[in-house]
């Protein structure tokens, strides 16, 4: 093998691209160069996701794809690894025998050296264990997007115990990262570039409490505020129980940290909050109170699942009442997916695939009647939003306000040819739609600095 290209495919959610990230930097470390196409790869790796049966299907279609560019060229090696490792484990080299290298979620810092192994003795590599670990140095990242919002992951894994849920099994316990390793790595990505830094982990408002500090959060926010030229913080899945008023307060104290609440309930009914094994000692109704009360005009993000077990037409009536009421800025409908190995599995009464398509379909048509006379009543106001791509021709430039996160809360489209990747500056809302909003610049944007690095 004489050149070192390699392709890398990242399936799943976010703390999965951060994952993929690191290998790619690792392989950069060591003199491997990215390329976009496949057929041009020495080496094909597909970072999986396994969360629920959709996620599996599209883990099972991707790899069946770089298995055929394999097939096509003489010494191209595959690895698969991830999440779909971890569930899957040692039934995969049989169920895909092109494939040379199978890495759980305990091995992604030692992709480098699995495939060098691979490359020099021509045996399959499969390493699977329980992760226990956590990055607690700062690790080479290739960033996957264009370099002003990155994700920063500050937890592995989930203490949890919601019984619809793989993650624990899948990424082992939850492991805070220690404090001065993420201020070092968001003080290095703002240095190189970025504006946005999006905090996440399976529950980031729970970082520290297994240093025995559930404060952490707060005093990390503080001073992830206080590095020089930060723009934008933006935390991402806070768990309802770990919202405290002293997370509130550093959010109105600090104006780089977005009044952005990423929440998700789940449900609102006691009884079926119990049976997700996500009881809450303050109620759904009085948390969105708190915040709103706590931080005026804060933007709310929420996800809720319907059809668990046991979900009766009264229950799901009930949550449908409660989105009405709680006019959240946002908000995604997941139906519930029975998974082996889950404690939800062997629950009943089990609800119909055709009721849970419907009462998903009813909730999102009644947040899309909310989003709309939201969005509509904000043509006229001004409100910061980050550049992600300047006019050209007909097209817009696009881009998106503080109050949407990437890939889930629609974009902003707007005029202004002086405006470039990375600013941030104030435009005023002309015209509004369900998901996305258009408006034009209405001051002076704050220049962004060069990109950083990115695939």
């Amino acid at each position: 093998m004489v050149s070192k290209n390699y392709y890398i495919v990242s399936l799943g959610c976010p703390k999965n691209l951060v994952d993929s990230e690191e290998v790619a930097g690792l392989l950069a470390s060591r003199g491997w160069s990215i390329v976009q196409d496949p057929g041009e790869a020495d080496v094909l790796i597909v970072n999986t996701c396994a969360f629920i049966r959709e996620a599996v299907e599209e883990t099972i279609d991707t790899i069946l794809e770089l298995e055929k560019f394999k097939k096509s060229s003489k010494n191209a090696r595959l690895a698969v690894i991830g999440c779909f490792v971890q569930r899957f484990g040692k039934k995969l080299p049989r169920l895909f025998p092109e494939a040379d290298i199978f890495l759980g979620t305990g091995f992604f810092l030692h992709f480098p050296d699995a495939l060098k192994e691979n490359l020099r003795t021509g045996r399959k590599v499969f390493k699977i264990n329980r992760p226990v670990n956590v990055t607690t140095n700062q690790v080479p990242r290739l960033l996957s997007g264009p370099g002003y919002t990155a994700y920063v992951k500050i937890t592995e894994g989930c203490s949890n115990s919601c019984t619809f849920c793989m993650i624990p099994r899948l990424r082992g316990p939850q492991r805070s990262r220690p404090l001065e390793s993420i201020v070092s790595e968001v003080g290095s990505l703002v240095k190189r570039g970025t504006r946005e830094i999006i905090l996440v982990g399976q529950d980031t408002t729970s970082y520290g409490a297994d240093f025995g500090s559930s404060w952490l959060l707060v005093t990390l926010l503080e001073k992830l505020a206080m590095i020089p030229k930060i723009s934008w913080i933006r935390m991402m899945y806070l768990h309802p129980s770990g919202i405290t008023d002293d997370l509130l307060r550093v959010v109105n104290e600090y104006p780089p940290i977005l009044p952005y609440f990423d929440v998700p309930l789940q449900h609102v009914v006691p009884r079926i909050l119990k049976k997700m094994g996500r009881e809450y000692e303050e109620s759904p109704r009085k948390l969105v109170e708190r915040i709103r009360e706590k931080v005026p005009g804060a933007a709310l993000r929420t996800s809720l699942m319907v059809g668990f077990p046991g979900e009766s037409t009264r229950d799901f009536k009930k949550l449908l009442g409660f989105v009405e009421w709680a006019q959240f800025d946002r908000l995604g409908v997941f139906g519930y997916s029975r998974e082996a190995g889950t404690r939800s599995y062997l629950m009943r009464p089990r609800v119909r695939g055709s009721t849970i398509a419907r009462r998903r379909d009813e909730i999102l048509a009644l947040q899309a009647e909310i989003s709309m006379k939201k969005h509509e009543r904000l043509i006229g106001s001004l409100q910061l939003a980050l550049v992600e791509e300047r006019p050209g021709g007909a097209e817009p430039g696009r881009g998106r306000l503080w109050s949407q996160a990437p890939e889930i809360d629609g974009e902003f489209f707007f005029t202004g040819d002086f405006l470039r990747p990375g600013d941030i500056t104030t435009f005023r809302i002309t015209s509004a739609g369900t998901y996305d909003l258009e408006g034009i610049p209405a001051g002076k944007s704050k220049k962004s600095n060069k990109g950083a690095d990115s695939f």
